[in-house]
């Protein structure tokens, strides 16, 4: 967005909206419609991501408890390794499977953990303003994180995270 374009928005009534929808217009304009697969394609990848984001989740709460049901682990240490074998099989799932990118952990390991960061961090805001702002009770912020988290981080790795190798998938 140019400087005169945020001018020109900031004058008058109705300027925050203008410029939301500018810089919605931009964004997808950047990623404009080169950027997408045929529809039956993506949908495929959508459930290929379902279907490893519920493995990876399967991974973590089974870490989960096989730690502190068999080796009598404290439940936050053995949930912090649970995430950590579920960040690998996520990441592995979704280069192999998900996005079946050729394997170029330079190009897609950083940008994945900054994705992971960014999930994390959208959980955790959820969580604290459902709780300590809205006053509601735990299950209404899962709720929103079923839809939020998966659908955040789709997004992440489909247009950022593993773009490039889909790029190249369609150019070869």
């Amino acid at each position: 967005m140019a400087t005169n374009d945020l001018t020109a928005a900031s004058a008058g009534p109705g300027w925050g909206r203008r410029l939301a929808r500018r810089g919605a217009a931009a964004i997808l304009h950047r990623l404009g419609r080169a950027d997408l697969d045929d529809p039956v394609t993506e949908l495929l990848r959508v459930v290929r991501f379902g279907l490893v984001g519920g493995a990876a989740t399967a991974a973590h709460m089974g870490t989960t408890v096989f730690l502190v049901e068999l080796f009598a682990l404290n439940p936050v240490l053995a949930s912090t390794l649970g995430v950590c074998v579920s960040f690998w099989f996520s990441y592995y799932g979704h280069q192999m499977f998900s996005f079946a990118v050729e394997r170029d952990h330079k190009a897609y390991l950083v940008r994945f953990m900054c994705a992971s960061a960014i999930a994390f961090a959208l959980n955790i805001s959820v969580v604290s303003v459902n709780n300590y702002v809205l006053h509601l009770p735990y299950y209404f912020a899962l709720a929103v994180l079923m839809v939020a988290i998966p659908a955040t981080s789709y997004l992440f790795s489909r247009f950022w995270v593993f773009r490039a190798g889909l790029a190249g998938q369609r150019n070869a």
